[in-house]
Protein backbone atom coordinates (compact mmCIF):
# COMPACT_ATOMS: atom_id res chain seq x y z
CA UNK A 1 0.00 0.00 0.00
CA UNK A 2 1.36 3.46 -1.20
CA UNK A 3 1.40 6.22 1.74
CA UNK A 4 0.30 9.76 0.50
CA UNK A 5 2.22 12.33 1.97
CA UNK A 6 0.49 15.58 2.60
CA UNK A 7 1.93 19.51 1.73
CA UNK A 8 2.18 20.01 5.49
CA UNK A 9 3.85 16.60 6.41
CA UNK A 10 6.45 18.18 3.40
CA UNK A 11 6.50 21.25 5.29
CA UNK A 12 7.31 19.62 8.85
CA UNK A 13 10.04 17.05 6.95
CA UNK A 14 11.91 20.62 5.36
CA UNK A 15 11.76 22.73 8.00
CA UNK A 16 12.48 20.24 11.22
CA UNK A 17 15.35 18.29 8.76
CA UNK A 18 13.11 14.91 9.41
CA UNK A 19 9.61 13.73 10.63
CA UNK A 20 8.58 11.04 12.52
CA UNK A 21 5.70 8.81 11.17
CA UNK A 22 3.72 6.42 12.78
CA UNK A 23 1.88 2.80 11.33
CA UNK A 24 3.79 2.77 8.67
CA UNK A 25 4.45 -1.19 10.28
CA UNK A 26 1.82 -3.31 11.11
CA UNK A 27 1.66 -5.14 14.68
CA UNK A 28 2.03 -8.75 12.83
CA UNK A 29 5.25 -7.64 10.64
CA UNK A 30 6.87 -5.48 13.48
CA UNK A 31 6.49 -8.69 16.22
CA UNK A 32 7.83 -10.73 13.85
CA UNK A 33 10.86 -8.78 12.66
CA UNK A 34 11.68 -7.98 16.49
CA UNK A 35 11.84 -11.59 17.15
CA UNK A 36 14.06 -12.06 14.55
CA UNK A 37 16.24 -9.34 15.33
CA UNK A 38 16.15 -10.41 18.95
CA UNK A 39 17.02 -14.24 17.85
CA UNK A 40 19.84 -12.75 16.08
CA UNK A 41 21.25 -10.52 18.75
CA UNK A 42 21.70 -13.47 21.37
CA UNK A 43 24.81 -14.44 22.62
CA UNK A 44 26.38 -11.30 21.21
CA UNK A 45 27.40 -8.63 23.16
CA UNK A 46 26.85 -4.53 22.11
CA UNK A 47 29.94 -4.23 20.43
CA UNK A 48 29.62 -7.78 18.17
CA UNK A 49 25.77 -6.76 17.33
CA UNK A 50 27.37 -3.22 16.62
CA UNK A 51 29.51 -5.02 13.77
CA UNK A 52 27.71 -7.41 12.84
CA UNK A 53 24.60 -5.85 12.05
CA UNK A 54 24.84 -3.75 9.09
CA UNK A 55 23.22 -4.63 6.01
CA UNK A 56 21.55 -7.39 8.49
CA UNK A 57 18.16 -7.18 6.00
CA UNK A 58 20.59 -9.50 4.02
CA UNK A 59 20.30 -12.43 6.60
CA UNK A 60 16.64 -11.56 8.20
CA UNK A 61 14.17 -12.00 5.25
CA UNK A 62 11.23 -10.29 7.81
CA UNK A 63 13.68 -7.32 8.12
CA UNK A 64 14.18 -7.34 4.13
CA UNK A 65 10.16 -7.39 4.07
CA UNK A 66 9.91 -4.17 5.90
CA UNK A 67 12.92 -1.88 4.31
CA UNK A 68 11.49 -3.07 0.90
CA UNK A 69 7.82 -2.48 1.75
CA UNK A 70 6.12 0.06 -0.95
CA UNK A 71 4.67 2.26 2.23
CA UNK A 72 8.41 2.67 3.31
CA UNK A 73 9.84 3.32 -0.28
CA UNK A 74 6.97 5.96 -1.16
CA UNK A 75 7.39 7.90 1.52
CA UNK A 76 10.95 8.39 0.90
CA UNK A 77 10.47 8.73 -2.85
CA UNK A 78 7.96 11.54 -1.99
CA UNK A 79 10.04 13.19 0.94
CA UNK A 80 13.21 12.91 -1.47
CA UNK A 81 11.38 13.79 -4.95
CA UNK A 82 12.99 10.93 -6.23
CA UNK A 83 11.29 8.24 -8.56
CA UNK A 84 14.19 6.04 -8.29
CA UNK A 85 15.64 4.63 -5.27
CA UNK A 86 18.17 1.96 -4.13
CA UNK A 87 17.80 0.54 -0.43
CA UNK A 88 21.91 1.38 -0.01
CA UNK A 89 22.31 0.07 3.94
CA UNK A 90 20.88 -0.45 7.26
CA UNK A 91 22.71 -0.80 10.18
CA UNK A 92 21.47 -2.16 13.84
CA UNK A 93 22.14 0.48 16.44
CA UNK A 94 21.48 -0.13 20.25
CA UNK A 95 23.89 0.60 23.60
CA UNK A 96 27.86 0.98 22.82
CA UNK A 97 30.57 0.74 25.44
CA UNK A 98 33.90 3.11 24.44
CA UNK A 99 35.90 0.86 22.85
CA UNK A 100 39.26 1.34 20.35
CA UNK A 101 37.53 -0.47 17.64
CA UNK A 102 34.95 2.76 18.22
CA UNK A 103 36.63 5.86 17.12
CA UNK A 104 36.01 8.77 18.97
CA UNK A 105 35.37 10.40 15.63
CA UNK A 106 32.27 8.12 14.83
CA UNK A 107 30.83 9.58 18.27
CA UNK A 108 31.13 13.65 16.23
CA UNK A 109 28.35 15.42 14.99
CA UNK A 110 28.74 14.93 10.71
CA UNK A 111 26.42 15.41 8.24
CA UNK A 112 25.08 11.49 7.54
CA UNK A 113 26.41 11.04 4.36
CA UNK A 114 29.69 11.53 5.98
CA UNK A 115 29.47 9.04 8.22
CA UNK A 116 29.44 6.04 5.71
CA UNK A 117 31.00 4.36 2.91
CA UNK A 118 28.27 5.12 -0.06
CA UNK A 119 28.62 8.21 -2.25
CA UNK A 120 25.08 8.99 -3.73
CA UNK A 121 22.84 8.51 -0.77
CA UNK A 122 19.44 10.68 -1.22
CA UNK A 123 17.11 9.60 2.10
CA UNK A 124 17.72 8.25 5.97
CA UNK A 125 15.36 6.63 8.18
CA UNK A 126 15.48 5.25 11.73
CA UNK A 127 12.93 2.69 13.06
CA UNK A 128 12.69 2.30 17.13
CA UNK A 129 12.42 -1.35 17.76
CA UNK A 130 12.54 -0.60 21.35
CA UNK A 131 12.30 3.06 22.76
CA UNK A 132 15.49 3.91 25.67
CA UNK A 133 14.47 4.47 28.89
CA UNK A 134 16.04 7.86 28.42
CA UNK A 135 14.55 9.87 25.43
CA UNK A 136 16.40 10.54 23.15
CA UNK A 137 16.64 13.32 20.57
CA UNK A 138 16.14 12.46 16.86
CA UNK A 139 16.58 10.94 14.51
CA UNK A 140 16.46 8.61 17.51
CA UNK A 141 12.59 8.03 17.59
CA UNK A 142 11.26 7.39 20.98
CA UNK A 143 7.77 5.07 20.58
CA UNK A 144 7.75 1.38 19.20
CA UNK A 145 7.49 0.95 15.75
CA UNK A 146 7.98 4.14 14.55
CA UNK A 147 10.05 5.63 11.76
CA UNK A 148 11.89 8.87 11.27
CA UNK A 149 12.73 9.92 8.13
CA UNK A 150 15.54 12.74 7.32
CA UNK A 151 17.65 14.08 5.23
CA UNK A 152 21.15 13.05 4.48
CA UNK A 153 22.64 16.41 5.42
CA UNK A 154 21.52 16.49 8.58
CA UNK A 155 23.74 16.35 11.34
CA UNK A 156 24.46 12.42 13.15
CA UNK A 157 26.18 11.17 15.80
CA UNK A 158 25.95 7.98 17.80
CA UNK A 159 27.44 9.65 20.92
CA UNK A 160 23.72 9.34 22.68
CA UNK A 161 23.93 5.70 22.14
CA UNK A 162 27.52 5.12 24.09
CA UNK A 163 26.72 3.98 27.98
CA UNK A 164 23.17 3.61 27.20
CA UNK A 165 21.18 1.37 28.82
CA UNK A 166 18.50 0.27 26.71
CA UNK A 167 17.03 1.12 23.30
CA UNK A 168 17.42 -0.73 19.99
CA UNK A 169 17.11 1.07 16.41
CA UNK A 170 17.32 -0.07 12.81
CA UNK A 171 19.32 2.92 10.47
CA UNK A 172 18.99 2.67 6.85
CA UNK A 173 19.19 4.70 3.88
CA UNK A 174 18.15 4.96 0.92
CA UNK A 175 20.54 6.57 -2.41
CA UNK A 176 20.00 7.19 -6.38
CA UNK A 177 20.10 4.53 -8.68
CA UNK A 178 24.22 4.49 -8.95
CA UNK A 179 25.05 4.39 -5.48
CA UNK A 180 29.48 3.95 -5.06
CA UNK A 181 31.18 2.39 -2.47
CA UNK A 182 34.16 4.50 -1.78
CA UNK A 183 36.65 4.89 1.18
CA UNK A 184 35.73 6.84 3.79
CA UNK A 185 37.90 7.25 7.28
CA UNK A 186 34.64 8.07 9.11
CA UNK A 187 33.36 4.44 8.79
CA UNK A 188 35.02 2.09 10.67
CA UNK A 189 32.89 -0.78 8.96
CA UNK A 190 34.13 0.39 5.68
CA UNK A 191 35.77 -3.03 4.80
CA UNK A 192 32.86 -4.65 5.29
CA UNK A 193 31.44 -4.70 1.25
CA UNK A 194 35.22 -5.46 0.19
CA UNK A 195 34.78 -9.19 1.94
CA UNK A 196 31.71 -9.64 -0.45
CA UNK A 197 33.53 -8.44 -3.35
CA UNK A 198 33.48 -4.68 -4.02
CA UNK A 199 36.20 -2.30 -4.35
CA UNK A 200 36.31 1.31 -3.85
CA UNK A 201 34.14 3.33 -6.96
CA UNK A 202 32.00 -0.22 -7.27
CA UNK A 203 27.74 0.93 -7.73
CA UNK A 204 25.83 -1.13 -5.53
CA UNK A 205 24.50 -4.36 -6.91
CA UNK A 206 20.31 -5.32 -7.28
CA UNK A 207 20.93 -8.36 -5.57
CA UNK A 208 22.74 -7.51 -2.72
CA UNK A 209 20.67 -3.70 -2.37
CA UNK A 210 17.24 -3.61 -4.31
CA UNK A 211 16.79 -0.93 -6.36
CA UNK A 212 13.13 0.70 -7.06
CA UNK A 213 11.29 2.44 -9.80
CA UNK A 214 8.30 4.51 -8.45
Amino acid sequence: MQVEISEKERRVYRDNQGIELFELISEKDFDKMRSEVDNWRLEKSHEEQWKLGRDLFQQLPSLKKILTKKSFVSVASQLSFKSTLRLAMSQLLGPLEPSKSLPTYYSEALPFSEHYCYQGLTIAMMICLEPSETELEYPFPNTSGSVYFFPVTKEFSMKPLINLKSGLFMLSAFGEQSVLYIEQPNDPLVNKLKKEGYGFGDNLKNDSHPLFFL
